[in-house]
């Protein structure tokens, strides 16, 4: 489902594919997003999660 979403998506990840599976990534999707069918397209998505903790908290902290 993800790849999907990856395919339509404006935003792609910088790293974190390995043989084909994405792993150590950072995702995060507006506040009141609903998870149907396909999944929604995500506000932020990169990796590997130590370098994205920044752009995360900014993420939630404008969320609020």
């Amino acid at each position: 489902m993800l790849s999907a979403v990856l395919k339509k998506a404006q935003k792609h990840p910088d790293c974190c594919e390995r043989k084909g599976f994405l792993w150590d990534l950072t995702a995060a999707y507006a506040p009141g997003v609903q998870w149907r069918e396909t999944l929604p397209e995500p506000m932020l998505l990169n990796g590997p999660v130590v370098r994205t903790t920044s752009d995360l908290d900014d993420r939630v902290a404008k969320a609020k």
